[in-house]
């Protein structure tokens, strides 16, 4: 694996663990789930594991097939306003 295919899949997989980790913290302080496809999954670790691998295959050759930098500046934006707003829920809660 290239350095530059390494370091995406890393920044990727930062981005979901992050958003991840503030989703559960979001959840247990009294937040609800925003996105429907993942409040059905939420209960089932697997079906939410599930849902984040794939995500992460997903963009991961989305982009780096297309060396998509568009694609990947939206998922930027998209994952950080998730993590956002699981912060702001937390904080509200």
């Amino acid at each position: 694996m290239k350095r530059n295919s390494l370091y995406l899949l890393l920044y990727i997989l930062v981005l979901q663990l992050l958003d991840l980790a503030t989703t559960y913290l979001a959840l247990s302080s009294g937040a609800k789930e925003l996105n429907p496809l993942v409040a059905l999954a939420i209960e089932n670790p697997i079906a939410f594991a599930t849902i984040k691998l794939a995500t992460t295959t997903l963009v991961y050759l989305g982009v780096s097939k297309t060396r998509g930098k568009l694609l990947l500046l939206l998922y930027t934006v998209i994952m950080l306003q998730a993590i956002i707003i699981n912060i702001v829920n937390m904080v509200v809660s």
